[in-house]
């Protein structure tokens, strides 16, 4: 019988995977056949519960921090080694510049792309008309009125998108320290061209009155910690909601009565010729683990 979509073709089932004495994956027991909406429900679950606890938003603004920085060491040791020089080679600092503009827009883009996802999964979770999403929104209200990095990086990201990502500039100040040249590379916000974009007026005059054009990585290091403190409580809330989802986890360890070994679900029938080793989906330990600590009556 043939089955739509993604739906299992039996058998299909709880896979327990055992390693030897040197870790290597020794053995493959099948430990169930699964119905279809077993196996459906305890796939759904386990992935529920691993995109909270592995798949964090937070880290696309992690991750993307860490690129301009190590873009700018990059662009320093660059510097450092003759390889650009703006003032008789301009075409080879037009080339970094573009690079660092690219790497300034992720930075950017990571910041409302949090605010945005973090939103939807409360609304799926919760709905919007819930207190728990007046709640969030709040949080993000709080972190834009509070953190001018964060107002900044936020407007940026529309401007660099919808205008032009001349809104980012660079520059490089070079000294001279025990013979060497030491390079250091800045990447900021272009005051003069934030002054005749289409910024939202009350940011705009907020950066253009600056002294200095702004920092990028001084802002992201700025909001970092009011930010993970936020994706924090937010995904607190989420676990909160998934009870059934911990259920079915839960249910799924049970199947294998304690034994030792890698959990996994089987996702192809056992019907070649031969040796056959199953296609399979392993569970990670840290996901059956917060199940079972989220399924234990708190005091």
């Amino acid at each position: 019988m043939t089955i739509p979509g993604d739906l299992p073709i039996e058998p299909r089932g709880a896979l327990l995977i055992t390693a030897d004495a040197s870790g290597q994956v020794s053995h493959f027991e099948r430990i169930c056949v699964l119905p279809v909406e077993d196996y459906t429900r305890y796939r759904q679950a386990y992935k529920q519960v691993s995109g909270v606890l592995f798949g964090s938003i937070y880290t696309y603004f992690a991750s993307s921090k860490s690129l301009l920085h190590s873009a700018v060491m990059a662009a320093n040791q660059a510097a450092d080694a003759g390889l650009i020089q703006p003032n008789s080679a301009p075409d080879t600092f037009a080339t970094w510049l573009t690079s660092l503009r690219g790497t300034a827009l992720s930075l950017c883009s990571s910041v409302a792309y949090h605010q945005d996802q973090m939103l939807r999964r409360i609304e799926k979770a919760y709905g919007e008309d819930s207190n728990t999403y007046s709640q969030v929104a709040g949080q993000f209200h709080d972190l834009y009125d509070g953190y001018a990095g964060y107002r900044f990086l936020c407007r940026l990201r529309n401007v660099m998108v919808h205008e032009s990502m001349e809104a980012v500039t660079a520059a490089v100040k070079q000294i001279l320290v025990g013979g060497h040249i030491q390079s250091r590379f800045r990447v900021t916000i272009d005051r003069s061209f934030i002054a005749q974009s289409d910024m939202k007026k009350a940011v705009k005059t907020e950066i253009v009155g600056l002294r200095e054009n702004p920092d990028l990585l001084e802002l992201a290091d700025a909001i970092t910690e009011p930010l993970t403190t936020v994706n924090t409580a937010i995904e607190t809330l989420l676990l909160d909601n998934m009870s059934s989802a911990f259920q079915a986890v839960a249910e799924f360890d049970d199947l294998f009565g304690g034994r030792p070994g890698l959990r996994a679900i089987a996702n192809s029938p056992d019907d070649g010729p031969g040796p056959h080793v199953p296609a399979y989906m392993p569970w990670s330990q840290q996901v059956i683990d917060i199940a079972r600590r989220r399924l234990q009556p708190h005091p």
